[in-house]
């Protein structure tokens, strides 16, 4: 699903770019390499499956543990539950996609760090594990690195911050090193350029379908020169890749000044368009939409046939035809749409509810004044406010936030009953 098709291609070419998580990739490559054993793409399938439900089973094992630790066995178990039961694990797990290990390794990342704060103490053997969490999940999503720069940052200039802050640095520098040695290992070829530009591009393709006389003719010369085939005709509203795929790269890299000149310039012209094509993108995460309306399915399952079996010259692959009827009202009414004719289960899957219930759960938190679960709960701030300039919003984007949403609940409970404790001591 989702990347799978470019990423298998490059394992059976045997030509690997940085474009996708190269741990991902080899992860998949492992999967596959068995197929001499199995004789069998669809066996090499579920064992990806397998190992990735593993290493997700684990992740939350230890968050469980972790959240049991800061408080005890009952809210242990009630995460468990959370694990267990809330409906985009189920949809998730076995969905081969980069976000679904991230998530696993960033709620056990924030876990620990929300712990060590919180308790003080935290023994070598979880140092450990954290910095290993925090660089795995740094290699499986770039933007992981931004949002921890900037919560190095902040946590630098607390008072009992700095050891999460060099604890996130080391994650870092081991994942950027990790990373590196892929890349010339592989002889692999760098990430896209294009992937930090999905707003600027779909602001200066609507700029030019719906406001072409903010265009001199030498600005609609030097844009049409950044795209290839007039690739600005292809604009989505709610998805910046059919626009971004025509992206001439190899001119935008030794002309990234001029590009830059030409957004702001056309942006102070028509700004009100360029906050129209934003919020095109934006909207579906912060807004509680009734209506799924993205170009893309909220959450792509099933299976198809040849995108893993194609590349190696095999058969197209088979699901078993047993619950195929139940697989298919799922797919199309609860996972492609997000459950928005569903109750409940809609607001569950809803983006933008449960992104202002996390931030009401922070906010709780601050006003409870706990600051210790604050400082660890503003990371999962920071990663947002990436994906607030990624090219669409889908349900894999938001699986980060659902798999930490226990901690956010802990914290602001905690931090309620610790406050009203203080003031019945007074």
């Amino acid at each position: 699903m989702y990347d799978t098709q470019r990423q298998v291609f490059q394992i059976a070419k045997n030509s690997y770019d940085a474009f996708h998580p190269l741990l991902h990739t080899l992860m998949m490559r492992a999967c596959l390499s068995m197929f001499s054993i199995f004789q069998s793409i669809e066996k090499c399938a579920a064992l990806y499956s397998i190992i990735q439900m593993l290493v997700l089973a684990m992740c939350f094992a230890e968050v469980s543990a972790a959240i049991a630790r800061i408080t005890n066995k009952k809210a242990g178990y009630l995460t468990v539950a959370f694990f267990a039961f809330y409906p985009s694990h189920m949809a998730m797990a076995c969905n081969y996609i980069k976000d679904v290990l991230f998530s696993g390794f960033f709620s056990l990342f924030l876990a620990l760090a929300m712990e060590w704060n919180v308790t003080g103490e935290m023994p070598k053997k979880r140092i450990v594990c954290m910095i290993a969490s925090g660089a795995l999940s740094c290699l499986m999503r770039n933007n992981m690195i931004y949002a921890f720069a900037a919560w190095m940052v902040y946590m630098a200039l607390q008072k009992y911050g700095r050891r999460l802050a060099i604890i996130a640095l080391a994650a870092v520098l081991i994942a950027t090193g990790v990373n590196e040695g892929m890349i010339r290992t592989l002889n692999a070829k760098r990430g896209s350029v294009g992937e930090m530009l999905s707003v600027p591009v779909q602001q200066l393709a609507r700029a030019r379908r719906d406001a072409s006389s903010s265009f001199t003719e030498i600005d609609a010369s030097e844009m049409d020169a950044f795209f290839r085939s007039k690739g600005w005709e292809k604009y989505e509203p709610t998805l910046s890749d059919p626009v971004k795929a025509d992206l001439n790269e190899e001119y935008l890299i030794k002309n990234m000044k001029p590009f830059f000149e030409l957004w702001i310039r056309i942006g102070k012209r028509c700004p009100t368009v360029y906050m129209d094509a934003w919020c095109h993108l934006i909207l579906p995460s912060i807004y509680p939409y009734s209506t799924y309306r993205v170009a893309q399915p909220y959450i792509e399952t099933g299976l198809q046939p040849g995108v893993v079996a194609a590349p190696f010259a095999q058969p197209p692959m088979q699901q078993p035809r047993r619950f195929e009827k139940i697989r298919e009202w799922l797919s199309e009414t609860i996972y492609a749409t997000g459950a928005d004719r569903v109750p409940v289960l809609r607001w569950l899957m809803n983006t933008g509810a449960v992104f202002w219930g996390l931030l009401a759960l922070l906010m709780m938190t601050v006003y409870y004044r706990g600051w210790k679960y604050f400082n660890a709960l503003i990371l999962p701030l920071f990663l947002y406010g990436t994906y607030l300039l990624g090219p669409v919003m889908q349900g894999r984007y938001l699986y980060p936030f659902i798999c930490v949403l226990p901690m956010f609940v802990l914290s602001a409970i905690n931090a309620c009953k610790t406050q009203r404790e203080i003031e019945n001591e007074d």
